[in-house]
């Protein structure tokens, strides 16, 4: 789960084809917490599962699909992208439970 705000902005260090996709590689150091291999980051809005962890640079396979229907199939080396690491389970008490936040209904 996301919260649809960009915690960061990511330098994008390589991109290579990779089957009918693409793979990523993205410094993270501007996030506040490095995922784990096997969590989520939203990058330009496209959920991507972090495949290698080396540092602050993640990588990510980026199938067909999410390249031709979004921007992340724009991203260039040395280009950034928008990053949003996944809601951890105990970030979700912290929200404003507002009448569109965190999926829940104003209780006010």
């Amino acid at each position: 789960m996301f919260t649809g705000l960009i915690q960061a902005i990511g330098r994008i260090t390589t991109v290579t084809p990779h089957g009918e996709g693409r793979a990523l590689s993205i410094d993270l150091d501007e996030l506040d917490t490095l995922p784990l291999v096997g969590g989520s980051v939203a990058v330009g809005g496209v959920c991507l599962t972090v495949t290698a962890l080396t540092g602050s640079i993640a990588c990510f396979d980026v199938v067909a699909e999410d390249s031709a229907r979004s921007t992340i199939g724009v991203l260039q080396e040395g280009g950034r992208g928008d990053l949003e690491p996944a809601l951890a389970a105990r970030d979700a008490a912290r929200c404003h439970h507002g009448p569109a936040q965190c999926g829940r209904g104003s209780t006010t």
